[in-house]
């Protein structure tokens, strides 16, 4: 099936202005991000969050709380890193991949096979030299010695170089691929050292480990797509996956939807459409014939060059009610799951996110780290921080607010509001505020920070 399909009925008219409002609040709603506690609190609440968001994922940057943290508890009050191990040692979660590493929840275990499989046939998208005696020796160590980790390994290269897969010692590089084609699974971790064990030591024995089909795969990652984004293109429910076969597998289950009524396409309106037309009547939704699924690859262009694009979603989208905001703000991981498809988020919410920590500093914008701020239901903004936890200091290195004049003052005031609560995550209890821009709102955050005792 050709998804550029030049015979696609297109939808007349992109969505209105309030049709974009409705589904970018569905958005922030479903992925948990405009009510306090949306799904619950404690251990539940983290096993409801990431069964609703599919994956979270997993990154070493720590100038502040890992992803991994910072992503549930931006949804789960009271969070703490200990109840992210109680959920891998009880068998609720597992490490693999998604479209990065991430904890997966364990109901959907079967659904990571086939990724091991092709690792194991050398067909993946790890293209990695595999050193199969040296494997076979590490499972036999880990059979009769129990959980290893890398750190357990000696290195006996006579040269050590820097770090790097390529310049990995042997040792860790096969236990790598033990991981990467399902011999082994992570059995916990110590720090940020993932420990091994044997799979079928670890894996529960209620959970299904039969292999999914393509087509099965496909409709599990549509579905759960749906869920938690809402509104779709093949690509977006593939994201990083490079597997021309599973992204035409996705584009097939969409045309089948799509003939079959349950599945509708929507034009999203370029953005000078979404702010020169804030009341433009009319409904873009309506059924798509066979092969409507043109431009779905064109999506996520930039957005100099956009045109409005097709894009797939359930007929109910439009008629449900608009989701209510909250006026707390929240200060979100650059790996949160609403922000890492980063055309994505250029297109549906006008909000250019680069993560500046692999930019050259004299060419960094907006700082080594930037976190971006949610505000009610638009990015306004991005915080660049450090956790100085020895000092218990959060530093406010460069604040950047991304918003009308006339809104600076409120959106510092918020701001300010949420910083106590995220220095107390950060192992802080002190604010340092630095550089903000623009100038004037200086002086508005510095009073707001202090009237709520941080500094």
């Amino acid at each position: 099936m050709d998804i550029h399909s030049k015979t696609a009925k297109v939808p007349d008219k992109p969505l209105n202005q309030s049709e974009v409002h409705k589904i970018r609040r569905l958005i922030l709603d479903r992925q948990g991000l405009l009510r306090r506690q949306p799904f619950g609190v404690g251990t539940s609440g983290l096993l409801a969050t990431i069964q609703r968001l599919g994956y979270i994922q997993i990154d070493t940057i720590s100038v502040v709380a890992r992803a991994h943290h910072h992503t549930w508890a931006s949804r789960v009050p009271n969070y703490t890193p200990a109840q992210c191990d109680s959920l891998l040692a009880q068998g609720q979660t597992f490490e693999y991949w998604s479209h990065a590493a991430a904890f997966l929840p364990m109901q959907d275990f079967r659904y990571s096979l086939r990724e091991k499989a092709a690792v194991a046939a050398g067909i993946s998208r790890f293209k990695r030299q595999r050193d199969k005696p040296l494997m076979n020796r590490l499972l036999q160590q880990i059979r009769a010695d129990g959980p290893l980790s890398a750190k357990d390994l000696e290195d006996t290269r006579e040269q050590k170089s820097a770090s790097g897969w390529w310049n990995w010692k042997p040792a860790k590089k096969a236990l790598e691929m033990l991981w990467l084609q399902g011999d082994v699974m992570v059995s916990e971790r110590r720090g940020f050292q993932k420990h091994y064990d044997l799979t079928e030591r670890i894996l529960p024995g209620h959970v299904g480990t039969t292999m999914p089909s393509l087509t099965e795969q496909a409709n599990f990652m549509l579905d759960q797509a749906l869920l938690n984004q809402v509104i779709v293109t093949p690509k977006s429910i593939a994201y990083e996956r490079h597997d021309a076969a599973l992204t035409q597998a996705v584009a097939d289950a969409i045309e089948s939807r799509v003939a079959d009524g349950s599945l509708l396409t929507v034009r999203w309106p370029k953005p000078q459409q979404t702010a020169a037309h804030p009341k433009a009547p009319g409904n873009a939704l309506e059924k798509a014939p066979q092969k409507a699924l043109s431009g779905a690859r064109s999506a996520n262009k930039p957005a100099a060059n956009r045109t409005e694009e097709l894009w797939f979603t359930q007929p109910e989208t439009l008629q449900s009610a608009m989701p209510k905001t909250n006026p707390r703000l929240r200060i979100l991981s650059p790996f949160d799951n609403v922000l890492i498809q980063r055309r994505r988020l250029l297109t549906l919410f006008d909000f250019d996110y680069q993560i500046e920590c692999y930019v050259p500093e004299r060419k960094r914008r907006f700082g080594y780290f930037a976190l971006p701020l949610l505000w009610r239901d638009q990015f306004i903004g991005r915080l660049d921080c450090k956790a100085h936890r020895h000092r218990r200091v959060l530093e406010l290195k460069l604040t950047t607010f991304e918003i009308d004049a006339s809104q600076l003052a409120d959106a510092a005031h918020a701001l300010a509001q949420a910083l106590p609560e995220f220095c107390v995550f950060q192992g802080c209890d002190q604010a340092q505020i630095g550089e903000v821009r623009p100038p004037r709102a200086k002086g508005p955050l510095q009073r707001a920070v202090r009237a709520v005792g941080l500094t």
